[in-house]
């Protein structure tokens, strides 16, 4: 079975969220999936809390299960860049793969950028993360 990687952003906090497993004082805090894939919360033993208690704090994104040049995992909220200064944020959806003369645009589902150069380098590992959306929005100029 593979496992699935991804991260979780605190929005108050505005870090990583890293699980606290410290019983011997009293202080578990972490975030799992439900099998329906919804984030719910444990805190010290109590029972779990959906994420409707606790709406926008967290933000999940999962990772691409690509590796950019050095091998870093690549995860959507990434910005990555490519050969002469392409730059993007890389993105979960669907999203359209432009075709040919002998082919039709289509649609599909799965990791992409805005720049479809810099998806296809993405897919091949040409490319290097230079931050992400929350730490370093001014790369590509968006606002947190």
């Amino acid at each position: 079975m593979t496992r699935m990687n991804y991260r979780i952003w605190d929005t108050v906090t505005k870090c990583w969220f890293k699980p606290t497993y410290e019983a011997y004082r009293g202080k578990i805090e972490e975030l799992l999936l439900n099998k329906s894939g919804c984030l719910v919360r444990r805190n010290d033993g109590a029972a779990l809390e959906h994420e409707t208690e606790f709406p926008e704090r967290y933000v999940l994104q999962w990772s691409s299960g690509l590796q950019d040049g050095h091998g870093d995992p690549i995860f959507e909220g990434d910005i990555i860049e490519g050969m002469m200064g392409l730059k993007g944020v890389v993105k979960f959806g669907k999203h359209m793969i432009p075709g040919d003369s002998r082919t039709p645009d289509y649609f599909i589902n799965g990791f992409y950028c805005d720049d479809e150069n810099l998806t296809q380098l993405m897919n091949i590992g040409f490319c290097e993360i230079i931050g992400n959306v929350f730490e370093n929005p001014e790369i590509v100029g968006e606002k947190t």
